[in-house]
């Protein structure tokens, strides 16, 4: 039997029934396919930083431009550092100094330390006070013996007494001042003044009258006269020239030899007056007030001496007066050494601080990225914070897109998506949804479906990769959740 072959009509029908099936199944299966992905459409995003100086200055390089690639630590800008550096200059003459002077504070210091040694050595060498309070007998009146307080006790002690009679001193000369100047004691204290300025007349007419008496006077006290005097005296009355000064009572006008005799007299009888009189007051209660007093006063003025001999006495070894001055000098250069030592300190920070400054001069790039925008040229000045050069992170960029509300329940963390951009039409990225926002949105501006802008939607972020460095930020893409 001879095989027929099939008319070439129903071939044609067989064809068109299959091509008729496989499209419905194949849009079926896009249906399906569109139902199972959901798609939405942003904006790629960087972290965008603005580079700014510290301080301010005028821009001296810009070492980078826009769109140009940078790594963490690259140099971006430089300032001028002319009047940095002279301040530096300054800084360094100054700590210089202020070295020198620490040098020379520590050698004083060195032989203060040094002065005090001696003195304390030579001092405790020369100090017998220990053995001899062990020697020597007490008082009978002194329950304790004289080696049962320590050096530094009775040293308190002495000085306690010293203070106690100079304030008794104090006392008993304010109340001589006081007694001196009341009713009954000030007439007393003239009395004693009459006296005594009796007796300096006294003094005085009974020297003059001397003179007057026995022929010497004013006009012979010259060098001249006493030559002749002396000439006279060794010479024999023999061999005296006639034309010799001789020096004799006769000389003497017989009125200056009255007068002078008059004044002696007077002063003799003025002197037994004031005596007569100071006698006579003598009985008196401010007299007896005036002298009780002036003795309080010498008697306190002898206990303050003898205190401070007692000082004197115990102030030995170590609390000498030699030991204790340079005690004080090796004080001194202390304070001295540790205020040159502060001065240092000073001007190395001052120094640090300058430093600082210049390093602040050169501006580095923060992160690596690519430079976005560059507002600052050469010879500018630029203020602090002020942004010189803004720069986006493209290491790691994002995509914010928007979902309807009934989708929301369909994304969640760490979700794959497939991402396309217009300006590559032929590859696909990968991104991953790092952040679901948890509250809704209200047509958001940058929706750019009519449908989106028209309901409630959340926002998701999600994490582009990368890794050729093709995706920059500013373009437009469509996002596919798988």
């Amino acid at each position: 039997m001879q095989n027929r072959r099939p008319s070439p009509m129903i071939v044609v029908i067989i064809v068109v029934v299959v091509a008729a099936i496989g499209y419905f199944v194949y849009q079926q299966w896009s249906q399906n396919n569109a139902a199972s992905q959901l798609n939405a459409s942003g904006t790629i995003e960087a972290t965008d930083v603005n580079v700014a100086p510290e301080l301010a200055g005028q821009v001296k390089d810009v070492l980078t431009d826009e769109g140009q690639t940078v790594k963490t630590g690259d140099a971006l800008i430089h300032l001028d550092d002319t009047l940095l550096q002279a301040q530096k200059q300054q800084a360094l003459a100054a700590l210089s100094s202020a070295q020198s002077a620490a040098a020379t504070a520590d050698a004083a210091l060195a032989s203060a330390q040094n002065q005090y040694n001696l003195a304390l050595n030579a001092a405790l060498i020369t100090d017998n006070t220990v053995n001899s309070q062990w020697l020597t007998n007490r008082p009978s009146d002194f329950n304790l013996p004289l080696w049962y307080y320590t050096q530094s006790e009775q040293m308190s002690a002495a000085q306690a007494e010293v203070d106690a009679a100079q304030k008794a001193l104090t006392d008993a000369q304010n109340n001589l001042t006081s007694i001196e100047t009341s009713a009954a004691g000030s007439g007393f204290v003239q009395i004693e003044t009459n006296l005594v300025n009796a007796e300096a007349s006294y003094n005085v007419a009974n020297d003059l009258n001397n003179r007057v008496q026995n022929g010497t006077n004013i006009d012979q006290l010259t060098r001249f006269g006493l030559y002749q005097l002396a000439k006279q005296q060794n010479q024999p009355i023999a061999k005296q020239n006639s034309s010799d000064y001789l020096i004799n009572t006769s000389n003497i006008d017989q009125n200056i030899k009255n007068y002078s005799q008059d004044l002696f007299n007077d002063a003799k009888s003025n002197l037994k007056d004031a005596e007569n009189a100071y006698n006579n007051a003598l009985t008196s209660q401010g007299a007896s007030d005036v002298l009780k007093a002036r003795a309080d006063v010498s008697l306190e003025q002898e206990r303050y001496n003898t205190a401070m001999n007692y000082v004197s006495y115990v102030q030995t070894g170590s609390m000498s007066p030699a030991v204790s001055t340079a005690q004080s000098a090796l004080n001194q250069a202390k304070a001295a050494d540790n205020q040159a030592q502060s001065g240092v300190q000073q001007a190395q920070a001052n120094m640090a601080l300058i430093n600082a400054q210049i390093s602040k001069l050169t501006i580095y790039s923060p992160m690596d990225g690519v430079i976005l925008t560059r507002n600052v040229e050469p010879g500018e000045f630029v203020q602090p914070g002020a942004d010189a050069l803004t720069m986006a992170d493209i290491s790691h960029l994002t995509i914010t897109v928007y979902v309807p509300e009934d989708l929301y329940g369909k994304i969640s963390l760490g979700m794959p998506a497939t991402m396309k951009v217009d300006s590559f039409p032929g590859e696909t990225f990968n991104a991953q949804v790092s952040y679901i926002s948890d509250q809704a949105e209200y047509t958001p501006r940058n929706v750019q479906t009519v449908e989106g802008r028209s309901s409630t939607v959340y926002a998701i972020k999600l994490t582009v990769s990368n890794p050729q460095g093709q995706l920059k930020p500013g373009m437009p893409a469509d996002v596919t959740f798988q």
